[in-house]
């Protein structure tokens, strides 16, 4: 299994200008592409002229977009240059608006219509015997402002109007009021219908001045309006399956996520270039993705000037990635440092399973990452670390705090302190010692392997001499022998300057071993946690069984066992990194490097539904 990061090297790609942003696209697919904009890059001109394109399509669409065709990215290569690609979408809206608001305008007007007619039909059939010669208010009448009005039952006409005649009549959904009054009371009257959310009916002018002529008159105009609005209706709507204006909304997300990445592309009158950095280890890798895409383009890898920083990829696999946060939150290594991505794997849910021992805690934490993956992806480490809590839970026979359910297949915490409390230093004594290791693979890759050898290969010596020394006399010899090579190494090292040397070498050693009796002793709260979770479950069955009935028994139950595992959950993860950070990673990581971030394809946007 790999232990160093993955390499990634500079490279500069071409293509025909025409293809550029089809090249993009092309790179951006294969996940193994990051953009690096190139110091000779002066594309601002063209982008500018394409994203004011953009710009003014989106200006014009706004107030549309409920009748916008329901669309998806195009996968053609673009065949002209983006900024006429993107002026020829904006033309193809203007047609589409221009033919759509005829329509529309066309339809609303026929809607209010018939509104209106079907509020005078509410009106006159709540008539029911009584005699309203309502032709007054269809003929023109300069002395008086008039009119008929349709309100809400629950938004009635508020205020008093003065010098004004009302009459009121409540219809099945309305209430309708015919105000009469002086040309000077039009502000006042119209004022009080629009706060009370009024509508004029309009009266029109073809009614017959018989009113008892009227209801037939209105049904039959009102077959009229329907039967022209339902073409209208058809036109509209064949109109949100445009074709061309599908293709340009297309071109254009495809065009505006192009804007965002034209930073790092340099054009001149036939080409454009591409810069960046790419984890394929062969230029031929990428060139056939372009060739793939139908673009015809080559690829060669340049030298990163030593200044650069060079981006590093870390381990990938579905078993490594819930914890890539992890390393995330220390810092990303650099490209001669050991990626500890697959010893993660294993040590985060190993400590804190054994921190967290319990089969239904463990389950529940299990099925909650499992239900939230969608929402929260990056608790999918709760899942390994779940399972690790499960298994440690059988080891040591506690489920959901109850000791009596299940034999256990090691001890029982609370009965043997001192070794649940001393096992989880031997899994401490092996991360220092691999931590040391992997210092030495990385002097390795420095090609400072016998400093390495000279030095700090002897801590190892003394490390194991000081702890083998705790059970037996030999140990005291091979700890001496170490301390004296670790001396003469540094002076061999800085033979110039010998009592410097001495003395460096002398103060490193003693804050050494002071670390290593610190850090191998910290890993102690490991077990410590595992007796506080027993001590704890303990705790919440003698207050659950202190309740007076049954019924309280389970809700103090459950609420405290929801308390416990949210608490130990945070606890236990605080605890896990820190051992993890202060313990491993302080003896190998300097985390210096610049993380690799992958371009990605343009999102395709969300299919649009007919209202």
């Amino acid at each position: 299994m790999r232990l160093r990061t993955y390499r990634t090297r500079l490279f500069e790609a071409f293509s025909p200008r025409h293809q550029t942003v089809h090249a993009l696209e092309a790179l951006a697919g294969t996940g193994a592409v990051e953009l690096d904009a190139h110091p000779k890059v002066n594309a601002g001109l063209e982008v500018k002229n394409i994203v004011d394109a953009i710009q003014e399509f989106d200006r014009l669409a706004a107030p549309y977009r409920e009748y916008l065709p329901a669309h998806e990215r195009r996968p053609q290569a673009l065949e002209e240059k983006p900024d006429r690609v993107a002026q020829r979408a904006a033309d193809v809206l203007r047609r589409w608006i221009a033919e759509i608001e005829s329509s529309l305008a066309r339809l609303h007007e026929l809607e209010a219509e018939r509104d209106s007619l079907q509020l005078l039909r509410e009106y006159l059939g709540s008539l029911g015997e009584a005699h309203q010669d309502l032709s007054l208010l269809t003929h023109a009448q300069g002395m008086l402002y008039k009119g008929l009005y349709a309100c809400p039952h629950e938004q009635p006409l508020e205020g008093e109007l003065k010098h004004v005649f009302k009459e009121v009549l409540t219809g099945l959904r309305h209430r309708f009021l015919i105000l009469v009054g002086l040309p000077e009371s039009a502000p006042e009257i119209e004022s009080a219908v629009r706060a009370g959310t009024c509508y004029r009916v309009d009266l029109p002018e073809w009614l017959s001045p018989k009113i008892n002529e009227w209801p037939a008159q209105i049904d039959s105009r009102l077959e009229v309006v329907q039967h022209d609005i339902t073409p209208l209706r058809e036109t509209v709507e064949s109109m949100k399956h445009d074709q061309p204006l599908r293709e340009s909304l297309g071109d254009v997300d495809l065009l505006r996520w192009y804007t965002q990445q034209a930073a790092s592309l340099t054009m001149d009158e036939k080409y454009c270039y591409i810069t960046g950095w790419t984890s394929y280890g062969e230029p031929a890798q990428l060139e056939d993705q372009l060739r793939r895409a139908g673009v015809d383009g080559f690829v060669r890898f340049l030298n990163a000037p030593p200044a650069r920083s060079v981006p590093t990829r870390t381990l990938d696999t579905w078993w490594a990635r819930p914890f890539q946060p992890l390393l995330g939150m220390y810092g990303t290594p650099e490209e001669d440092e050991v990626d500890p991505s697959l010893v993660l794997a294993f040590v985060v849910p190993l400590l804190f399973g054994y921190m967290f021992p319990d089969v239904g805690h463990g389950l529940l934490l299990v099925v909650l990452s499992a239900a939230l993956y969608q929402r929260w992806p990056e608790g999918r480490f709760l899942i390994p670390c779940g399972i690790s809590a499960m298994f440690f839970g059988l080891v040591f026979g506690d489920v959901f705090g109850f000791d009596n359910l299940i034999r256990p297949l090691w001890l029982k915490p609370l009965e043997h302190p001192m070794t649940v409390l001393l096992a989880p230093m031997a899994l401490g004594v092996g991360l220092i010692l691999l931590g040391l290791v992997f210092s030495g693979i990385e002097s390795h890759w420095r090609g400072m392997r016998w400093n390495w050898v000279l030095v700090d290969a002897a801590l190892i010596v003394l490390y194991l001499g000081g702890l083998a020394a705790l059970f037996h006399p030999w140990g005291r010899y091979a700890a001496g022998a170490a301390l004296v090579w670790y001396v003469a190494g540094s002076l061999i090292l800085d033979r110039r300057k010998p009592l410097r040397a001495l003395g460096r070498s002398i103060g490193r050693l003693l804050e050494i071993v002071f670390q290593f009796v610190v850090n191998t002793i910290s890993f102690l709260r490991v077990g410590a946690f595992a007796l506080a979770h027993a001590a704890l479950s303990s705790a919440v069955l003698l207050v659950a069984g202190a309740m007076p009935n049954r019924a309280s028994y389970w809700i103090a139950l459950i609420l405290v066992q929801a308390l416990v595992v949210t608490l130990e959950t945070l606890v236990v993860f605080v605890q896990t990194t820190r051992l993890v950070f202060f313990e491993f990673f302080i003896r190998f990581l300097r985390a210096e490097g610049r993380v690799f971030k992958p371009l990605l394809p343009p999102r395709k946007p969300e299919q649009t539904t007919s209202p």
